[in-house]
């Protein structure tokens, strides 16, 4: 689910122990002059893993500052792929095993902007899916750097973009065939601050995994995506429209149009309803499936496997009036789970 997840620190206290600890490796350290305050500052990268750690010292040669990027899920596979599942349960036992090999409080890593998302087999081939994505809240797919089927959403003066690839044809031999990714980059913390996860101690929390399982489907159910298995049909309405808007170019140009003020306001939703309704009607309801699947995967993801530590032995109210004669009646109640376990 997690990605990238960059954060900084300004805490002292957790800094030093930070660079004191044996576990890093020092990468490179630089100096430059800051024209600002006229002061000479140093800057040293370590690396943990797949992890990079970003020192800033001011003149008197004490840090202040320290900034951390990598993805979790990579660190995960010891820096290898991220093309597994990578569940809330495993998040959590990365986090709290980082926790103690830097013997820090994770509350004071205050969450920089971070990825997140869900690796999922599908019934189609992801490849065809990228190539028929277009738009999304008007914003444009782009194609996104690197020798895979892979596009990108907005730009970055947006609060958020969408990133679509194929998983399968990035790590064929680690993940299943025909398995897309379906990411949220968030450029922007106003997402992370409306719902209160601001330090990656939130992310220790299993009500921040729902939050998240809700913004990314509610942000992928309005992408504009043509259903490439669509039989159009020889006349009517949807044979025009659909031979007009199976191609990019013609959702850029309607776009424009309404905002140079020749089209009404909501024409673009009202395309987009048409379109989905084209694929319920002639083709296999492409963009409905897919979202299916998604919220399957969350709901895998999200899974607490139970560890009882103690039972209680309770008799049900009213078990006399059920239970068969002779038949002691019991109920085993597990009183301790991961989730309360951390």
């Amino acid at each position: 689910m997690i990605d990238n997840v960059p954060f900084i620190v300004r805490d002292q206290i957790t800094i030093n122990k930070f660079l004191s600890n044996e576990a890093l490796t020092i990468i490179s350290s630089t100096e430059s002059y800051d024209q600002k305050t006229g002061e000479i500052r140093e800057r040293r990268i370590f690396k943990y893993r797949n992890l990079t750690f970003k020192f800033l010292f001011a003149s008197n040669k004490q840090p202040f500052e320290l900034r951390v990027s990598g993805s979790l899920h990579y660190f995960k596979n010891n820096g290898c792929h991220n093309a597994d599942d990578f569940s809330y349960f495993e998040i959590v036992e990365i986090l709290t095993n980082f926790q103690i090999t830097f013997d820090i409080n994770l509350k004071y890593l205050r969450l920089l902007p971070f990825e997140f998302g869900i690796n999922f087999p599908i019934i189609y081939k992801p490849d065809y899916v990228v190539f028929n994505i277009f738009y999304e809240q008007r914003k444009l797919f782009t194609n996104n750097v690197g020798n895979i089927p892979s596009k990108i959403s907005g730009n970055n003066n947006c609060d958020y973009s969408l990133k679509v690839y194929s998983k399968s044809d990035q790590f064929p031999n680690e993940c299943p065939e025909n398995t897309i990714r379906w990411e949220v980059k968030l450029r922007r913390t106003r997402v992370l601050k409306k719902y209160n996860i601001e330090t990656v101690a939130d992310l220790l929390k299993f009500e921040t995994y729902k939050i998240l399982k809700k913004v990314h489907l509610e942000y992928f159910q309005h992408l504009v995506l043509y259903d490439y298995t669509i039989k159009i049909p020889t006349k009517g309405k949807y044979k025009n429209f659909l031979d007009k808007y199976r191609i990019a170019l013609n959702w850029k140009i309607l776009i424009e149009e309404i905002k140079s003020g020749k089209g009404y306001e909501t024409k673009y939703n009202d395309k987009v309803k048409l379109l989905n309704r084209a694929s319920k009607l002639y083709g296999s309801n492409m963009l409905s499936n897919l979202l299916n699947l998604a919220n399957l995967k969350w709901d895998e993801l999200l899974i607490i496997p139970c560890v009882p530590s103690k039972f209680e032995i309770k008799k049900p109210k009213h078990a006399q009036k059920t239970k068969p004669k002779h038949a002691p009646y019991i109920m085993c109640i597990p009183t301790r789970c991961p989730e309360t376990i951390f």
